[in-house]
């Protein structure tokens, strides 16, 4: 087995070129980092990752940004009344008339405030849980978190409820006989803090009647899976760039290999994987590191989760790789872009319910699909990761555009079948992405695509527009053999 490994493997895998480590001898001294640098950088590294991460389920929250700015109210009443024997005295010489005020004034002017806008931020969470419960049933349960990651959202409530919590502890500060003390700068400036809660409103509500629009859900969905996608996969095909034609082979190569699996610490979905963890051990051990799942997939407790070729790991190693694996409680769009491509079809496919009926939600669904699949065929899928030396250290396995293509198309196709428009509009868009590709697998998988919505649409009882889309389909088919100058063989 390790003479097969000793023997240069040459291939590629979604237009990555692999090569197994070719030699065994010891690596030059200056290419081999000192262990306490390897170590730190490894640390960093890791760190890193779970940062990223932390931050993700942060920003997905409505509780952070709210704590953040009450906690921001409290210390700014703080700081302003103390602020009131320097700065306030001064104010209240220049402008008597602003900054004076009683006892009795200050108390009723405050408490007003906190009783107004304790009833607002009622009024506001109220809201926001009849929207949750509108978007989840209307469109996908899964959308919400695009509406618990707005700023809007999230600073609206954070506001209100910073100018309650402000007016409470200037309340508090606030004086009568038989001393008198009234801090006049921050009584003020909570006049000041309530129209600007006032405006916050305002605009929490316009982005409410904004966000629970098809439209503006399946934009925010689709600019969140193309930053993902430009990400995930930086390297474009090019327009000459030829396609795989040995994946197989390679996968077949690949799988005579011994291997030793990993079980999954925990279960839950892969969120995300730190390569960078993986390539330095394939690296350091001469081998090569293997995920058992794809990202966004659920892994059960004890399940592989990774594989090591040749020899298995020592127990240090193994914690540490296990540990560049992060899981979550669902799926998240950051490293695996084809979540957002199943929101949007999920969105599509409640559009096409018999409980909704909404085909202009489904169609508008589609145009984006359109765009997200267009770009995703331009771009090249790693699979195949490599050390600095270039041979292969890790693979991490993703779905490729075929199966992202057949996925999208083939649940709307059988939902739509019904809705002849809906059913064309899948045509138009899959002959769209056709003629931008170049010939290749990619182009077949579009023109296979092309035909099942034609025979789909063939098995209905004749319907209003049935020959309408038989007719698209088959000047899509035809426009679509023209362009390709070699038909490839059927992957």
């Amino acid at each position: 087995m390790e003479d097969r490994i000793e023997e240069p493997l040459e291939g590629r895998l979604d237009g990555v070129e692999l090569v197994h480590a070719p030699s065994m001898q010891r690596p030059h001294a200056s290419m081999v980092p000192t262990p306490g640098a390897a170590t730190a950088r490894s640390m960093l590294r890791r760190l890193s990752v779970h940062l990223r991460t932390a931050l993700q389920d942060v920003r997905s929250s409505l509780w952070f940004v709210p704590t953040v700015l009450v906690v921001a109210s409290m210390g700014l009443a703080f700081g302003l009344v103390e602020a009131q024997f320097g700065v306030g005295e001064a104010l209240e010489d220049i402008y008597p008339r602003f900054f004076e005020t009683s006892p009795d004034d200050a108390r009723q002017l405050l408490s007003a405030i906190a009783t107004s806008v304790l009833t607002v931020a009622g009024v506001t969470f109220s809201i926001t849980a009849v929207t949750l419960s509108l978007v989840a049933s209307q469109y996908t349960p899964r959308v919400v978190r695009s509406f618990m990651r707005s700023r809007k959202t999230q600073v609206a409530l954070g506001v209100l409820m910073g100018v309650y919590v402000y007016a409470l502890v200037v309340l508090r500060t606030v004086s009568g006989s038989p001393s008198p003390y009234v801090p006049n700068l921050a009584v003020i400036f909570a006049f000041v803090y309530v129209v600007a809660g006032i405006f916050v409103f305002i605009v929490f509500v316009h982005h409410i009647a904004a966000f629970i629009q098809p439209a503006t859900i399946a934009s925010d969905v689709y600019d969140e899976t193309i930053r993902a996608m430009r990400e995930t996969f930086p390297e474009e095909l090019g327009d000459c760039a030829p396609e795989d034609t040995r994946e197989a082979e390679v996968e077949r190569a690949v799988a005579e290999l011994a291997w030793h699996p990993l079980p999954a610490p925990e279960a839950g979905y892969i969120q995300a994987v730190d390569l960078g963890v993986l390539i330095r051990h394939a690296a350091r051990a001469r081998t090569i590191v293997r995920l058992g799942g794809r990202v966004g997939e659920f892994m059960i407790e004890g399940a592989p989760l990774l594989f090591v070729a040749h020899a298995p790991p020592d127990a240090a190693s193994a914690r540490r790789l296990l540990s560049a694996v992060h899981f979550g409680a669902h799926r998240t769009i950051e490293e695996d872009p084809t979540y957002g491509v199943r929101l949007l079809v999920d969105m599509a496919l409640k559009g096409l319910s018999p409980g909704i009926h909404d085909p202009t939600t489904a169609m508008m669904c589609i145009d984006h699909l359109a765009a997200l699949l267009l770009h995703a065929a331009r771009r090249k899928i790693v699979q195949a990761h490599r050390g600095e030396d270039g041979a292969i250290c890790a693979i991490v396995p993703r779905t490729r555009f075929e199966e992202l293509l057949s996925d999208t198309i083939e649940p709307i196709c059988l939902a739509a079948r019904e809705q002849p428009q809906v059913l064309e509009r899948l045509v138009v868009m899959l002959g769209a992405i056709g003629r931008e590709l170049g010939p290749g697998s990619r182009r077949f998988a579009v023109r296979s695509q092309v035909a099942m919505v034609a025979d789909q649409v063939s098995r209905l009882v004749p319907v209003p527009g049935r020959s309408r889309v038989m007719g698209v389909a088959a000047r899509v088919r035809e426009e679509l053999d023209v362009m390709a100058d070699v038909e490839p063989a059927r992957p």
